[in-house]
């Protein structure tokens, strides 16, 4: 093979190559930024600025406080916190997105009703689709106790 077509052939090989690593790179980016994660993801200091809003009852920063920890830092405890003084408001969303964190615990199940009857107050169709979830979490939950 004459050199001419080995730097040719050596070239394509970088270049294609540069390629695949610029567009895995690219793609990195456009998949953290579209997921979930990325969505809901509050940095400092915003996130100081919604947590105090939240604490003096501005249920909107708490609900997106909540999701904040559902999604981007997956802290079940930090989302049911803010999911929990997102609830104290007619906000349907919160509580049907707090229940269904808490039927992840067999203790919950008193909250979980209370908080099935407002749902039932604020949006009866949401209501009947976040009991039907429940009824089937604790039919298995009954099932795997036998």
């Amino acid at each position: 093979m004459k050199t001419g077509a080995v730097i040719v052939i050596a070239s394509s090989v970088l270049i294609a190559t540069l390629g695949i690593f610029v567009n895995i790179s690219t793609q990195d980016k456009v998949r953290v930024e579209d997921s979930p994660a990325g969505k809901y993801r509050i940095e400092e200091p915003v996130y100081g600025g919604l947590a105090k809003a939240a604490q003096s009852g501005d249920c909107k920063a708490a609900y997106r406080l909540g999701r904040h920890h559902v999604f981007a830092t997956r802290n079940t405890n930090e989302a049911i916190r803010w999911y929990r003084l997102a609830s104290k408001c007619p906000h349907a969303d919160a509580k049907g997105e707090l229940v269904s964190i808490l039927m992840h615990f067999d203790t919950a199940d008193a909250e979980v009703d209370r908080l099935l009857s407002e749902i039932q107050t604020i949006n009866p169709e949401a209501a009947e689709t976040d009991r039907a979830a429940v009824e089937s979490v604790r039919a298995l939950r009954a099932r795997q106790n036998r």
